[in-house]
C-alpha cells in the first residue's frame, strides 16, 4: 500500500497517499457526506507499446461537513504508478490515477483498490457518511499482436560461378506467421534461376542458378513470394549471380585508410565490400580487388556503416552531425538522412540492422534520444530503418558505449556483450518482437552465466539466432552458448590451435557466421578455420599471407555474401563453398 498525507486549510481538509485502503465501504452515492463519480478504472495497453497508457480521473465531493475534513488516499500499486490528489474547491477534489509504463509489465491482468476515506480526524475514528469509498482499478497489459506477414529467411542471396569456387544454390524457409494452414508459390524473373514453384508454411525455397553461356559479370534478379493466405502481402527475394574466368586477386586496390573496425559492411547480393572513409564511402569488387565506386558524403565524419537484407541500402553513422546517412545502392547515391541523437558524437557507437515482422529497423548500441522536450534518455534504440522514428529500444545496459551486438540474420534474435570490461562477463539474449502499434522491441529472455574473463574482441550468432559465439582478449578458446528455450547454456567450445612454427604471437580473435551457418575465425595470425553449422572442422588455412588479415583489431575480418570470400585489412582469402 501506499501513503502520505496532506494536510489543507479550510471546510475540506484533504490528504493524499495510502495505508490501511482494504475496507470496503459503501458503493453508492449520498446527499450527505463523501460522494465520487467512478467506482472502477479499466486501463488496456499491449506489450511493447511506446506511448504512455493514458491517465484517468476520478472526481469526488463532500457535502454537509458541519466542521474541517481529512481525506485519505491508499492504493495498492501492482500495475498503478501513482495517485495523485488535487483540490478543485473547498468541498470537493480529484484523483489523477497514473499506471505504470508498459516496458515494466508482463502480459496479464494488474488488479489494483484506491480507497478514499474521508473523517473528521485524522485517524478516521469519525467517518464521514459513505467512507469509505473505494475505486476499483483494472489494467490489462495485452500479449503483443502484430499483423501476420508472410517471413523470408532471406531477402538477399549472393551466388557465384569463379575458378576460385562456386555457389550455385540456397535454401530458404518460407513461414505464415499468421500460424494458419496456407501454401505459398514462387517465380523467379531470370531465365538464368530456378525457383521452387510452391510449398506450405515451413517449406523450403530452393534457388538455383545456371550459369552456362552467361558472360562474365553481375547480374540481379528478383523472386516474387505470394500466399495463399489473402491477408499477406507478396515478399521479393533479391538474387545476385557473379559469374568469372579470372583468378581471383589477394587485395584491395586502394583500400579506405583507418575505418573504424565497425565502418566496414559486405553485400548480400553483390561481391562489394563497402569501407567508411572519412567522408566518402569507398566500394570494393571482393573477386578483382578493385575499387568500383567512392560515394561522396560532403562534411561527414563516418564511423558505422551497415547494409539492409536486400542489398538496397547502406545507412551509415555520421557523427559530424550527429545523423543517419542513407545511401541507395542501386545508384550508389545518397538518398536522405535523419537524425534525432544529441550525443556529443556517435562515432564509437555501433549499429546493426534487422527486419522484425517485415519492417526494416536499425539499432545503435548507445544513443542519447530527445523524447519529448527537454526530456533525453541513454539507451540502445530500435528506430525505422528509413526515417528514423523511434519505435522501440533493447533491453541492455549500456555502460560507456561499449555494447556489442550480434544480430540473427533472420531479424528474431540480438545478442549483446559488453566489450572492454575484465571480470565475470555474461552476454544476454534478446527476442525481437513487434505489436499491433507498430513497435518493434527487445525484450531480454535468457543471460549466460558469468564467465571470468577479460576484453571482448568479437560475437557472431548463427542466421537463426539459436547459439552465439563470443571470442575474450584473455582466451584462445572460441566460446559457444545454445539457447535451450528457457537458457543461453555454454557448450564446451572451440579450442585455439597452436600456431604455425613460422609466425610471431597471436592477432586479435575474429568471429563470422555465413548465410549457410558457418563458422570462420582466425586463431592465430596466419591461420584461419572454417566449421560447419554442427561444428565440424570444414577448412584450415595457415600461412594464408605475410600482412595478416586482422592484425587491425577484432570484428575487422567479414565474409562475402556468397560465403566465398574473406576481407580483412585489405587482403582477400578465398574459402571453399
Amino acid at each position: 500500500m501506499k501513503l502520505a498525507v496532506f494536510i489543507l486549510v479550510g471546510v475540506f481538509l484533504a490528504g493524499c497517499g495510502g495505508g490501511g485502503g482494504d475496507a470496503q465501504g459503501s458503493s453508492g452515492n449520498s446527499s450527505l457526506g463523501l460522494s465520487v463519480d467512478q467506482t472502477a478504472l479499466v486501463f488496456t495497453g499491449e506489450e511493447g507499446q511506446s506511448t504512455l497508457v493514458a491517465d484517468q480521473t476520478v472526481s469526488g465531493s463532500i457535502t454537509g461537513a458541519t466542521e474541517p475534513v481529512v481525506v485519505k488516499i491508499s492504493y495498492t500499486d501492482k500495475g498503478m504508478l501513482s495517485a495523485k490528489f488535487t483540490r478543485t474547491s473547498e468541498t470537493s477534489g480529484q484523483l489523477q490515477i497514473t499506471p505504470r509504463q508498459i516496458k515494466g509489465l508482463a502480459p496479464g491482468v494488474y488488479q489494483d483498490t484506491v480507497t478514499i476515506e474521508a473523517c473528521y480526524d485524522n485517524p478516521c475514528a469519525r467517518p464521514l457518511p459513505g467512507s469509505p469509498r473505494v475505486v476499483n482499478v483494472s489494467y490489462t497489459v495485452q500479449a503483443p499482436r502484430p499483423a501476420p506477414v508472410l517471413k523470408l529467411s532471406d531477402r538477399g542471396v549472393a551466388l557465384a560461378s569463379t575458378p576460385g569456387g562456386s555457389r550455385l544454390s540456397r535454401t530458404l524457409t518460407v513461414r505464415d506467421t499468421s500460424g494458419a494452414s496456407s501454401n505459398w508459390t514462387a517465380r523467379s524473373d531470370a531465365s538464368w534461376l530456378t525457383v521452387t514453384a510452391a510449398g506450405p508454411s515451413g517449406g523450403p525455397l530452393v534457388l538455383t542458378a545456371n550459369p552456362a553461356g552467361l558472360p562474365p559479370g553481375l547480374r540481379v534478379a528478383t523472386v516474387t513470394v505470394s500466399s495463399s493466405n489473402s491477408a499477406l502481402e507478396a515478399q521479393t527475394v533479391r538474387v545476385g549471380l557473379h559469374t568469372d574466368t579470372a583468378t581471383p586477386a589477394t587485395s584491395l586496390v586502394a583500400p579506405a585508410p583507418n575505418s573504424p573496425w565497425m565502418g566496414h559492411a559486405v553485400d548480400p547480393v553483390r561481391p562489394l565490400v563497402y569501407s567508411a572513409e572519412g567522408s566518402s564511402i569507398a566500394v570494393h569488387h571482393v573477386y578483382s580487388g578493385v575499387r568500383t565506386a567512392t560515394i561522396a558524403i560532403p562534411n561527414a565524419q563516418l564511423g558505422a556503416v551497415v547494409v539492409n537484407d536486400d542489398g538496397s541500402r547502406l545507412y551509415a553513422v555520421n557523427s559530424a552531425d550527429n545523423r543517419i546517412v542513407v545511401v541507395n545502392l542501386d545508384t550508389m547515391s545518397v538518398s536522405h538522412s535523419y537524425g534525432q541523437f544529441v550525443n556529443t558524437s556517435l562515432l564509437s557507437s555501433r549499429m546493426a540492422f534487422a527486419r522484425v515482422n517485415g519492417q526494416a529497423v536499425l539499432m545503435l548500441s548507445n544513443a542519447e534520444i530527445i523524447e519529448t522536450y527537454p526530456m533525453r534518455r541513454s539507451l540502445a534504440p530500435v528506430f525505422k530503418a528509413e526515417t528514423g522514428e523511434l519505435v522501440g529500444e533493447l533491453p541492455l545496459q549500456v555502460i560507456g558505449g561499449n555494447l556489442r551486438l550480434a544480430v540473427s540474420r533472420d531479424g528474431t534474435t540480438v545478442y549483446g556483450s559488453e566489450a572492454g570490461l575484465s571480470g565475470y562477463l555474461s552476454t544476454t539474449r534478446v527476442e525481437m518482437q513487434a505489436n499491433s502499434l507498430g513497435n518493434i522491441y527487445g525484450k531480454a529472455v535468457a543471460t549466460t552465466t558469468r564467465l571470468l574473463e577479460a576484453s571482448l574482441q568479437d560475437l557472431a550468432t548463427s542466421p537463426d539466432g539459436s547459439r552465439v559465439y563470443l571470442r575474450y582478449f584473455s582466451s584462445p578458446v572460441v566460446r559457444e552458448a545454445v539457447y535451450a528455450g528457457n537458457a543461453l547454456q555454454w557448450t564446451a567450445g572451440i579450442p585455439d590451435l597452436a600456431p604455425p612454427a613460422n609466425t610471431f604471437g597471436s592477432s586479435i580473435p575474429n568471429l563470422e557466421v555465413d548465410a549457410t551457418g558457418r563458422l570462420i575465425t582466425n586463431d592465430a595470425s596466419f591461420t584461419l578455420r572454417v566449421f560447419s553449422a554442427t561444428g565440424a572442422l570444414e577448412h584450415q588455412s595457415q600461412n594464408v599471407g605475410n600482412q595478416t588479415l586482422a592484425s587491425g583489431g577484432p570484428g575487422l575480418i567479414l565474409v562475402s555474401g556468397d560465403g566465398l570470400r574473406l576481407i580483412g585489412n585489405g587482403r582477400l582469402v578465398g574459402i571453399p563453398p
